[in-house]
C-alpha cells in the first residue's frame, strides 16, 4: 500500500500536465474557398483541448504568399456552433471545456489584398498558436478576389427573356433530418419573401454550375465564371441553407426538344410558369443521384414552340452544391412567316406559308391590335381559312391594320402559331405634304431642303431626283409623285421657292469717314481682309491707310459685300525704316508733343481734319516735337507720318 502512495505520488509531480492543443481547420463546405473582401467564412476545428480558461478561440490569416511574418491579420469569430452548424451562436468561442467539431464564422477584413496563397493557423487569445495549417480540397489556400459591381434591383418575381434570372434566398431546416421524402421536403419554406437575398443572371439557356469547385462553395459566385451579373455583393455570398428559383421565358423554335435536371441538393423544372412540374428531384441528395429527363415520358422529345415559361428550383442545404440543366433540340419543324401585306383599297391580297405535306392549319384574324382573336370563315372576303394560303379579296379601308395568325399541326404533339402580321391598307390618291426648310433662299451659298415622309418604295420630283429629299438652290415649282410597292401612287402639294435679288452695297469715302445708305440689320468693316474691331455699324472712321469694304446681312437676312476702297495720300515721304511715333497728351487742348522712336528721316508730319482736308503741316527733325493746336476747332484729327496714322482729339 505504501509503494502505490508512492507511485502517486511520484506521478502527480513529476509527470508533465496535458499541453494545450487545436487541430487544424478546414472550410465548411470542405472546397478551398475564393472570396473577396468582406466575405465570411465559415470554419470547422475538429478539436479543441486544454486551453487556458477564459481563452478566446481566435482565426490567424497569413499574407497573400501564405507566410506568418508581416501582414498577417488575427480574425476574432462572429458566431460558433457546438452542433455542426445546426444552430448559432453569437461572438467567439470562449474556452470552457474540451469541444470537438467546432464551427466558427470568420469575417475576410475589407481592405485585404487579392491574393491566391493566404492560409489560416488557430490561435487563442492568450498566445497559444496551433501547429497545423489550413487545410481544404484542392490547393489548401484561400483565395482572395477583388470586389465586383453589382447590378440594379429587380423585382422579386422578375423574369427575363432569353435569360435566367436566378433569385436567391436563404432557409432555415426545421429538422436535422435529411431531407429524403416529399413530406419533409415540403415542410421546408424555401421561398420565403422575408428571407430573399438578390439575384443573378445567366445568359445560355443550358447551363452547369458547380459553385462547389468554382467558388467555394459560394453562391452566387463572380460575374464572368458563374453567372453574368449579379446584385449581390461579394461580401453576400452563401454556401448553405440557400435555394434559388430560376426564372427564364425562353422563345423556342417549334420542334421537339430533350430536357433534363441533375442537383445537389434538390432541383425541379416547370414549363408553364411553376404551376406543373415536368421534371423533379427534388430531395436533399447527392448529385450522382439528382438526374431527371423527359427521355421516359417523352422518348421522341416535348414539343415546344414559341414563348415558354421556364421555372427551375433548387435547394441547396450544406456540403457540395451543383446545378445543371439541358435542353437539346432533337428535330425542327420550321412554319414559315408569310410577312406584312400591304395593298391598296379594291386589291386582293394572300398571306401564303407555303406548302408542307402532313400539316393541317387553321387561320386567326384580329380587329383589336391583337387583344383576342377569331377564327377565319371560309367566306367571302377570305378563302383558304384551312390551307398554307389565305387570300383577302376587295380589301377595304375598314381592314386596315387587321391582324392575321395561323396555328399549325402535326409539326409535333401541340398546334404551333406563325408568328402575327398585319394587313396594311394603303390609301391610293391621298395627297402627301412636302415639307420645306425654307420657301425664299439667298441669292449666294444658300439652298432650301424639301422632304416628303421616307416610308415609300420610289419618289420621282419634279427635277427628276428619286429620293425622298431634295436639296435646291434655284427658283422654281417642286413637287413629287411616290408610290408603295403595291403600286398605290401619291401626288405632293406644290412648293414654290424664290430667291431674293443679289444687292451690293456701296460704300462712300468723306474725308476719314466711310459709309454705306443701304438698310441692314448687322455691318462689318474690313481693311486689307482683316476685321477692323469695334466697327459695326454703317459707317466708321479711317485710322489707319488700307483697302476696305464693308460685309452686312440685308434686310432679307442675306449676306452682301461691297465695293472697296482704297485709302491712301500720296505725294509724301515716308519715315525711315523702323521709325514709329506717338502724340500725347491725347485728348489735347491748345497744344500737343510728337514723339518719335527713331530717326524720322525726312518724313512731315500731316494733321488732317474729319472732311480729309490737310490743316496743319510740320517738319519733325529731331526726336520729338511740340505742335501748337491753337488754330484748330474742336474734334477728331488724324495725324500722319508716312504711312502711319495717329486720331488725335482736340477739346
Amino acid at each position: 500500500m505504501k509503494n502505490i502512495f508512492t507511485l502517486a505520488v511520484i506521478l502527480y509531480f513529476f509527470l508533465p500536465a496535458q499541453s494545450q492543443y487545436m487541430s487544424r481547420s478546414q472550410p465548411v463546405p470542405f472546397a478551398c474557398p475564393t472570396v473577396c473582401p468582406g466575405s465570411v467564412i465559415t470554419l470547422e476545428v475538429f478539436q479543441v483541448q486544454s486551453l487556458n480558461a477564459g481563452d478566446t478561440v481566435q482565426a490567424w490569416l497569413s499574407n497573400a504568399s501564405g507566410s506568418f511574418g508581416s501582414g498577417t491579420t488575427t480574425l476574432t469569430p462572429t458566431a460558433y456552433s457546438l452542433n455542426t452548424g445546426t444552430t448559432w451562436m453569437s461572438g467567439p468561442y470562449i474556452y470552457s471545456s474540451d469541444v470537438n467539431n467546432l464551427y466558427i464564422q470568420i469575417t475576410i477584413p475589407a481592405n485585404l489584398p487579392a491574393g491566391t496563397g493566404y492560409t489560416i493557423k488557430m490561435k487563442t487569445s492568450s498566445g497559444y498558436v496551433a501547429g497545423d495549417l489550413f487545410s481544404c480540397s484542392g490547393s489548401n489556400y484561400i483565395t482572395v478576389t477583388s470586389a465586383y459591381p453589382v447590378l440594379g434591383n429587380l423585382p422579386i418575381t422578375a423574369s427575363n427573356s432569353n435569360q435566367w434570372v436566378g433569385h436567391v434566398y436563404t432557409w432555415v431546416a426545421t429538422t436535422s433530418a435529411s431531407l429524403f421524402t416529399t413530406a419533409l421536403v415540403d415542410s421546408q419554406d424555401f421561398y420565403d419573401p422575408a428571407n430573399y437575398k438578390g439575384y443573378f443572371l445567366k445568359d445560355s439557356l443550358s447551363f452547369d454550375i458547380n459553385w462547389l469547385t468554382a467558388s467555394g462553395g459560394t453562391c452566387p459566385g463572380t460575374p464572368g465564371v458563374l453567372n453574368d451579373g449579379t446584385n449581390i455583393p461579394c461580401s453576400e455570398g452563401f454556401s448553405t441553407l440557400y435555394s434559388i428559383k430560376f426564372l427564364r421565358t425562353q422563345n423556342f423554335a417549334p420542334g421537339s426538344y430533350k430536357l433534363s435536371i441533375q442537383g445537389d441538393d434538390g432541383i425541379r423544372l416547370s414549363i408553364d410558369g411553376g404551376n406543373t412540374w415536368l421534371l423533379s428531384s427534388f430531395f436533399e441528395q447527392e448529385y450522382a443521384n439528382g438526374y431527371a429527363s423527359t427521355d421516359s415520358a417523352y422518348p421522341n422529345g416535348i414539343c415546344l414552340s414559341g414563348a415558354t415559361n421556364l421555372v427551375i428550383e433548387y435547394f441547396q442545404r450544406n456540403v457540395d452544391s451543383h446545378a445543371t440543366f439541358t435542353c437539346t433540340q432533337l428535330s425542327s419543324t420550321t412554319v414559315a412567316d408569310a410577312g406584312n401585306q400591304s395593298t391598296c383599297p379594291g386589291n386582293n391580297v394572300n398571306f401564303n406559308l407555303g406548302n408542307s405535306n402532313g400539316l393541317t392549319y387553321q387561320w386567326y384574324y384580329s380587329t383589336n391590335n391583337g387583344a383576342s382573336f377569331q377564327v377565319v370563315p371560309n367566306t367571302a372576303p377570305f378563302s383558304g381559312a384551312n390551307t398554307a394560303n389565305l387570300g383577302v379579296s376587295s380589301v377595304t379601308d375598314a381592314e386596315n391594320g387587321y391582324l392575321f395568325r395561323c396555328s399549325v399541326t402535326g409539326v409535333c404533339s401541340s398546334p404551333i402559331n406563325t408568328p402575327t402580321d398585319t394587313l396594311f391598307i394603303v390609301n391610293g390618291g391621298t395627297q402627301i405634304t412636302i415639307s420645306a426648310s425654307k420657301l425664299s433662299i439667298c441669292p449666294h451659298n444658300d439652298s432650301a431642303v424639301l422632304c416628303v415622309p421616307s416610308i415609300y418604295s420610289s419618289y420621282m420630283w419634279s427635277t427628276g431626283a428619286t429620293t425622298a429629299c431634295i436639296t435646291t438652290d434655284t427658283a422654281g415649282d417642286y413637287f413629287v409623285t411616290t408610290a408603295y410597292r403595291t403600286g398605290c401612287s401619291f401626288p405632293s402639294n406644290h412648293v414654290q421657292i424664290s430667291v431674293f435679288p443679289a444687292i451690293t452695297p456701296t460704300i462712300h469715302e468723306t474725308g476719314s469717314i466711310l459709309s454705306t445708305t443701304m438698310p441692314g440689320s448687322s455691318y462689318q468693316w474690313y481693311n486689307s481682309g482683316n476685321a477692323v474691331a469695334g466697327d459695326t455699324m454703317a459707317s466708321m472712321t479711317i485710322e489707319a491707310i488700307g483697302t476696305y469694304y464693308l460685309t452686312m446681312l440685308d434686310t432679307n437676312g442675306c449676306p452682301e459685300q461691297s465695293n472697296s476702297i482704297v485709302t491712301k495720300i500720296t505725294g509724301l515721304n515716308e519715315l525711315s525704316a523702323g521709325a514709329t511715333f506717338s502724340v500725347y497728351p491725347n485728348p489735347a487742348s491748345d497744344k500737343c508733343v510728337v514723339l518719335v522712336n527713331a530717326n524720322p528721316g525726312n518724313a512731315p508730319l500731316l494733321v488732317y481734319d474729319e472732311l480729309g482736308q490737310l490743316v496743319l503741316q510740320s517738319m519733325i527733325i529731331s526726336g520729338s516735337a511740340e505742335v501748337s493746336l491753337r488754330n484748330l476747332a474742336a474734334g477728331i484729327y488724324l495725324f500722319k507720318m508716312g504711312e502711319e496714322v495717329r486720331k488725335v482729339v482736340k477739346e
